[in-house]
């Protein structure tokens, strides 16, 4: 699911991110000591493994382009599964470290018909942007530097899937506005702080809906942008509670 997919002005913001990093970049990424990996198993090929390290670097530049407080010290800790990931191109993530080291794990699976190889190619670049996001930003598991609420996953969650659309180019179709996703937005913002994560975030509500919060964080950020003719930059470093007033949502003083 490429470019097509994602709304009009969000097309014409990629123009504005493609010309950034490449005047940024006068030279390909190369060596990075700064930059680990770690490979929990020996099913990668040496192949594979270029090209994860060589996708990773490339992403880790252009991120840095746009966060260059972002930490330098960053370690990728790989790990293959069988799991049936297509619908997010082979490939998840999470950020569980921001800071003074990022760290970043990956779960890439074997399961589509081209394995690892295509999980790295279709679904690897999408996904570190989006992680190093999170790492850029602070929103990680083990030292996340905001507080609960499923109002503050969904938007950070946004910001994150909509950086890695507009840099990579690339959006699936899972997390794609449901008809009536403003109303979801509406629901999150009357959650009790402590309301299930998965239910509401990542994984499958008890009616049925998949991803609310990742819909509804998209959904908000490409309002907010569209609203306020922000880029998703400038977005990136508001309080929380000001995305949701600039998409057109009242926002409620907890």
């Amino acid at each position: 699911m490429i470019l097509k997919k994602l709304p009009l002005f969000g097309l014409l913001t990629v123009v504005f991110f493609y010309v950034s990093v490449f005047a940024y970049a006068s030279s390909l990424p190369g060596e990075n000591p700064n930059i680990i990996f770690e490979y929990n198993n020996k099913k990668l090929t040496e192949a594979e493994k270029t090209q994860l390290e060589s996708i990773i670097k490339f992403a880790e530049r252009d991120v840095r382009a746009f966060f260059p407080k972002m930490t330098k010290q960053l370690v990728f800790t790989i790990d293959t599964v069988d799991w049936n990931l297509d619908i997010v191109g082979g490939i998840t993530g999470m950020a569980t470290h921001h800071d003074p080291v990022g760290k970043i794990k990956l779960m890439l699976s074997e399961h589509g018909k081209g394995g690892f190889s295509d999980a790295i190619e279709k679904g690897l670049r999408s996904t570190v942007l989006h992680e190093l996001h999170h790492v850029a930003s602070g929103w990680a598991i083990e030292d996340n530097l905001f507080g609960p609420g499923i109002h503050i996953a969904a938007a950070n969650e946004g910001l994150a899937t909509v950086f890695a659309e507009l840099l990579s180019g690339q959006s699936f179709d899972m997390l794609l506005d449901s008809d009536n996703v403003d109303e979801w937005v509406k629901e999150i913002l009357t959650l009790p702080s402590n309301a299930n994560y998965m239910h509401w975030v990542s994984g499958e509500h008890p009616d049925g809906r998949m991803f609310i919060g990742y819909k509804a964080g998209r959904h908000l950020i490409y309002q907010a942008m569209l609203n306020t003719n922000k880029s998703i930059i400038e977005l990136s470093r508001e309080p929380i509670s000001s995305l949701y007033k600039y998409a057109g949502y009242e926002f409620p003083e907890k």
